[in-house]
């Protein structure tokens, strides 16, 4: 038998030997960790509608023509793949408040790249009473919006 170098194995040892294969197999998964830049564009070529509240209280309004309006988005809208709108971001409209019934419209949101997004006529009609309740609506975004990320 040969001795190698005339110490004895230590059992440490090879506990020693793992920690250095274990940094070499946390480095192969690295390159999906790598984020892409690549820009998307994005063309809205079908209907898709966009939940949002009313965040003005108008249940105790006087009667007005095209008061201003805003609404959040009630929860992020992902097209293709990309959050085109956020949720929290702000749509804008009008309202004309009558005696009896009340007309909402919704013309416009921010999309989550800055540019503003028209709705396809967004315009309801509801009971005067009902403004201080129900304040949740829907809009559809205009066929044939591009977009950019």
């Amino acid at each position: 038998e040969k001795k190698k170098s005339g110490k004895k194995e230590d059992p440490d040892k090879k506990e020693t030997v793992l920690p250095v294969k274990n940094p070499e197999e946390k480095k192969e998964p690295e390159p999906p960790v790598i984020k892409h830049t690549e820009k998307k564009d994005v063309y809205i070529d079908s209907k898709l509608e966009v939940n949002l509240y009313l965040r003005d209280n108008l249940g105790e309004s006087e009667r007005e023509k095209e008061r201003s309006v805003s609404f959040s988005v009630t929860s992020n809208v992902v097209y293709d793949g990309v959050v085109i709108i956020k949720q929290g971001a702000i749509a804008n409209g009008y309202v004309n408040i009558g005696r009896m019934m009340t007309s909402v419209n919704i013309n416009s949101v921010m999309g989550a790249n800055g540019q503003e997004l028209e709705f396809k006529s967004a315009r309801f009609h509801r009971k005067r009473r009902e403004l201080g309740t129900d304040r949740n609506y829907s809009a559809t975004l205009q066929k044939g919006i591009r977009m950019s990320f």
